[in-house]
Parts: C-alpha cells; sequence; structure tokens
C-alpha cells in the first residue's frame, strides 16, 4: 500500500501561506493511514527536486506531463522565497524534465489570470516574483483553487500532477470531497507541501466564534476529528495545541492519499530552541535544558499515524475500536464532573459514529469566590468525581480485547488516564491550599510587613479573587517533591501515582508528538487576583464576500498562537534554507 512521502520539520504558525500546483494522471490505491512516510526538513528547493523528479511522475522523454503552480500571495511564501527556490531547483533539475510544460496561478485571482503551460522555464519564475509583489494575511479556501486548476489541466492531455504548497491556509476545509471526486475523475495526481500539524488540534474547536470563509470550515487536527480530549481544569494550555503530529493537517493528507500523490513537511524558519513550560517560566533550569525525549523517531510515530480516508470511512472505523469507545466514555463523564470543558467532537452509535457539534463546558465552581472552606469542600467532591472517572476508565481499558484499539487510540487513552490523575492532584493541592495557606496569606495583609519588607501589593486592594499558574512537567513528576506545596501525605501519595504514569508513559511514547503533549501538562501554582482594568476584545466577524470571490477573506488576519518546538526531524537546523 503506498504512502504518502513526508518532508518535516518544526510546525510553525505565521501569519501566511503559499500554494503551488503540477499535473499527472494514474491515481493509485487509496492509503488508510499516513505512516510510512518521514524525511527530515531540508528546504523547499529540496521538497521542489523531490516532486519534480518524482520517477512515478515522468519519464524525461514524455511530453505530455503538464505543472501547473498556484501561490497564495502571503507573507510565509514572500519570506521563503519561492521563486528563488524554484529557479534553483530548475537548474539542478536541468534537462531531466524533458518536455514538461509549467503553467502558473495566484489564488485569489479571476478564473482566467494565468501564466499558461509553458516550456520557457524563466516565465514561471518571473510570474512567481510578480505574483508575490503583494501580500494578503487574509483566510484562503485552497480547495476551490484545486478545483479550478483541475478544470484548467482537463484542456491538458497526458499525465496531469497538482503539487499543493500550502504553509498556513491548509486548516480551511472547503469540500473536502467534492475535490477529491473530481480529481479523481481528471486523472489528477496531487502532492503537497505543507506544514506539520498538531496532534488532534483542538484549536479551532475552542474558538468556536471565529468563523471561516463562506462554504469552508476550519480543521486544524492531523485526523478527521479530534480523538484527544482537551480542555483540563487548571490547565492553562491543551496537549492537542502545542504537540507537532509528525503529519499534515487532515485535509491535505487526504487530498495526497486519495490521488496517489506524496506529502512533504516543510518549516519555513529554522529554530532548535526548547521551551520547558508553556506560558511561565521553568523552576528547574534557566532555559538550557534539551529534551532528548522530543526528538522524533520515525518508527514511534509512524505507529501513530492519522487516518487519511474519508471522513465517513474513519467513523466507520473508529465505531468498532474499543479504545476509544472507553476515552469518549471518560471525556463525556469528566465533562460532567466539571474537570474539562471540551465535549467529544463526534457521537458514538452502535456500530456508527457521526459529527458532533462541540458544546463548551465550564469547569467545576470551585474557585468562585473567596470563602475557602466552601471552596475546598467543593475541590474534594469534584476530585471524588474525577477519581471515579479514572477508575471506570481503567476498567474499561482493561477489560478491551489486546489488540482492538489503534495505537493511535492507545496512546490518546493513556494521555487521558495522566491528565485526569493530574487533575486530582491539582485538587488535592488546590483544597490544601485553601484551607492551609490562603487564609494565613489573607490574614497578613491586615498586618504591615516588617523591614526591610515591603508590601507588593497596595493594602487598599482587596483580593477578589482566586487564580493560578503552570509549572509544567518537561523535567518530570519527581523535581516537585522540593517544592513547597500544600496537601501534606494526600498529595505526596497522588503524586506518586501520578509519576508512574508519566515514567511509563515516556518509556512508551517518548520520541513522539504526545510526549510534548504530556511535557506541557502543568501542576497549578495559586495565587489571589486583584481588581484591576479588564480589557476585552470585539469578536471578528466576517462581512459576506462578493459572489465572484468565492476563494478568499481579506477583511482580517489569523489570530496569533503558540506553538511548541520538535516536529518530525525533532528539530530542524536547515528551516527555509536549501
Amino acid at each position: 500500500m503506498p504512502g504518502l512521502c513526508t518532508y518535516s520539520g518544526i510546525m510553525l504558525r505565521t501569519l501566511a501561506s503559499l500554494t503551488l500546483l503540477c499535473a499527472v494522471v494514474g491515481a493509485q490505491e487509496t492509503p488508510t493511514r499516513a505512516d510510512g512516510m518521514t524525511q527530515a526538513d531540508r528546504g523547499l528547493t529540496r521538497a521542489l527536486v523531490q516532486v519534480l523528479l518524482d520517477p512515478g511522475a515522468a519519464k524525461a522523454t514524455d511530453t505530455d506531463r503538464t505543472l501547473y503552480l498556484l501561490v497564495d500571495p502571503t507573507l510565509s511564501v514572500q519570506s521563503a522565497d519561492l521563486p528563488g527556490k524554484l529557479a534553483q531547483a530548475l537548474a539542478e533539475v536541468g534537462d531531466k524534465l524533458g518536455g514538461m510544460s509549467i503553467g502558473v496561478r495566484r489564488i485569489g485571482d479571476k478564473k482566467k489570470a494565468v501564466l499558461a503551460p509553458t516550456l520557457d522555464r524563466k516565465a514561471p519564475v518571473q510570474y512567481l516574483s510578480k505574483a508575490l509583489s503583494k501580500i494578503d494575511k487574509g483566510f484562503h479556501d485552497p480547495y476551490a483553487e484545486l478545483r479550478i486548476v483541475a478544470s484548467l489541466l482537463n484542456k491538458h492531455q497526458g499525465r496531469k500532477e497538482i503539487l499543493l504548497v500550502c504553509l498556513d491556509n491548509a486548516d480551511i476545509e472547503g469540500d473536502l470531497e467534492g475535490t477529491v471526486a473530481q480529481l479523481k475523475k481528471s486523472g489528477i495526481r496531487v502532492s503537497v507541501i505543507t506544514r506539520e500539524a498538531y496532534i488532534s488540534d483542538s484549536y479551532w474547536e475552542s474558538r468556536s466564534y471565529e468563523r471561516p470563509p463562506r462554504g469552508t470550515k476550519f480543521h486544524a487536527a492531523d485526523g478527521p476529528f479530534v480523538d484527544l480530549p482537551w480542555g483540563w481544569i487548571f490547565q492553562m494550555n491543551s496537549p492537542n495545541e502545542v504537540s507537532p503530529a509528525g503529519f499534515a493537517v487532515y485535509g491535505m493528507s487526504r487530498l495526497a492519499a486519495a490521488s496517489g500523490g506524496k506529502v512533504y513537511l516543510f518549516s519555513p524558519s529554522a529554530s532548535t530552541a526548547h521551551s520547558c513550560g508553556y506560558y511561565t517560566a521553568c523552576l528547574f533550569c534557566s532555559g538550557d535544558h534539551h529534551q532528548i525525549l522530543e526528538s522524533f523517531w520515525d518508527g514511534r510515530v509512524n505507529q501513530l499515524a492519522p487516518w487519511v480516508g474519508a471522513r465517513k470511512d474513519a467513523f466507520r472505523e473508529i465505531a468498532s475500536d474499543p479504545v476509544y469507545r472507553a476515552i469518549d466514555r471518560a471525556w463525556r463523564a469528566a465533562g460532567r464532573a466539571g474537570v474539562i470543558r471540551s465535549s467529544p467532537s463526534i457521537k458514538l452509535g452502535s456500530t456508527s459514529a457521526s459529527p458532533q457539534k462541540q458544546r463548551g463546558r465550564a469547569w467545576a465552581g470551585v474557585m468562585g469566590s473567596l470563602n475557602f472552606q466552601s471552596n475546598a469542600k467543593k475541590a474534594d467532591k469534584v476530585r471524588a468525581e474525577c477519581a471515579k472517572v479514572l477508575q471506570d476508565l481503567n476498567g474499561m481499558l482493561s477489560r478491551a480485547k489486546k489488540g482492538r484499539g489503534s495505537k493511535r487510540s492507545e496512546a490518546a487513552a493513556a494521555l487521558t488516564q495522566i491528565e485526569l490523575q493530574l487533575a486530582i492532584v491539582n485538587l488535592v493541592h488546590y483544597a490544601a491550599w485553601c484551607r492551609e495557606v490562603a487564609p494565613g496569606l489573607l490574614a497578613q495583609r491586615t498586618r504591615p510587613p516588617a523591614p526591610p519588607e515591603v508590601a507588593w501589593v497596595d493594602p487598599a486592594r482587596k483580593p477578589v479573587g482566586i487564580g493560578y499558574t503552570n509549572m509544567s512537567l518537561c523535567h518530570g513528576v519527581k523535581p516537585f517533591a522540593k517544592v513547597d506545596l500544600a496537601g501534606g501525605d494526600l498529595l505526596r501519595k497522588e503524586m506518586a501515582a501520578l509519576d508512574r504514569l508519566f515514567v511509563a508513559f515516556e518509556a512508551k511514547y517518548g520520541h513522539t508528538g504526545y510526549v510534548i503533549g504530556l511535557h506541557r501538562a502543568s501542576i497549578a501554582r495559586f495565587h489571589f487576583t486583584y481588581p484591576g482594568v479588564r480589557v476585552t476584545r470585539k469578536r471578528p466577524r466576517n462581512k459576506s464576500k462578493k459572489k465572484d470571490d468565492p476563494t478568499t477573506v481579506t477583511e482580517r488576519s489569523r489570530p496569533v498562537r503558540g506553538g511548541s518546538s520538535g516536529g518530525r526531524s525533532g528539530g530542524a537546523t536547515t528551516g527555509g534554507g536549501r
């Protein structure tokens, strides 16, 4: 079964995207998993050369091969110097391309605005330079443009191939299966150069107020649906939004898989920096920590490859996965207990599954007031419910027949077990903080500090609530034994249980993106909050688009989001170079 070939690097999200297209006939048997196909990122030029010289695409003497380049005129394309890299690639392949024709189209232009396929190797480079003279930071639908170029390719004979290079707008999905059907009907092979996705990325599900271009939806995950619980209590980030997947966004992989093409992951810039924490500084190092387990091993990553078949087939498969069914039940129970903000993105039937709109939940109201005793009692109750959810999950996983669940579901289940245990630890710590620490801190505010200490908060300002910060688990659980945390013997017991799960998880899933999600999980530290100016931002809403422009939305830019180091190559050093 042919796989997708992946060209990888560190996953970085910037405010832009780029898209290229080329043309070939001969779709192969559709793979169902995006596995067995990774190479370290060696730059855009190398990716272009591999696509141009793909031995399965054409022979040097083949004069009936057509290549179309479609460019999304955004900042990432300018930064990557696409025209220069294309010129280098064409110079390297030289006469090996034979009589292949190359055309160019820019996303957002009218349908007839193209550089017609030509044998002149300089013309595409010149056209690209002109097309990228102006950039656009808006959202663009690459699927609509694919269908336009597919229609253009129908006028040509022989081999037809599409190379889609989409670095940022890959998470805009528009009529995916309709696009696949058109490509198959026209006999067009699609390969993709794109960014690395995050594992089961919940970024857009957690921001339902964001509206994509008309006729599209946001889908940033590497699989056909979000299959990892997210939004845990006392956690400032979700593993789904910070863990590189080692694979592309689902839609890009689906296009390539369905047409017999390949996927090349590409990073437009180089970075080997590692950050132990997320939104916070590390307690245990000065920033020079090298986390060896976050460098990817292809063998392990490929075992956790996402589904790349049609969604309807993915739903049918997941419905018979007993491990995912256990996750689904624990996910919903955790939501009812108030320890998780999300709900599953699919609804499981007895033998099938279907999409389900995200229902935003609220955490249990354990921080709603300065009544510390009441808060502590609520935390104790929620902790007991969380422990019951974890116990039930452990039972369901032990009863699941070995080998019936996918490796990916097993990894998600193991991470879910850790998150539940971590929630128990945080709830124990919070309840003890409310009973043992907070009342004393509040009482100290009525006395002036002893010299030479000074009050760090204006005594006239009274606390109005309770907040928290995160201490990440990048260095493991054991170092926290030396951190002064409230909770006594009960906390130490629950921390020991967390450490056992943590060590076992690292041993099995180290060198994959899942371990990055584990390391970004955090133990919470609590503090008072004080009155101040609250700044709110109006949620952006799209205006209706013009009827003659179905592909772009230019009145707003992408929100800036954080990320994580790591990636298929474990930190590429060549980035957007050669």
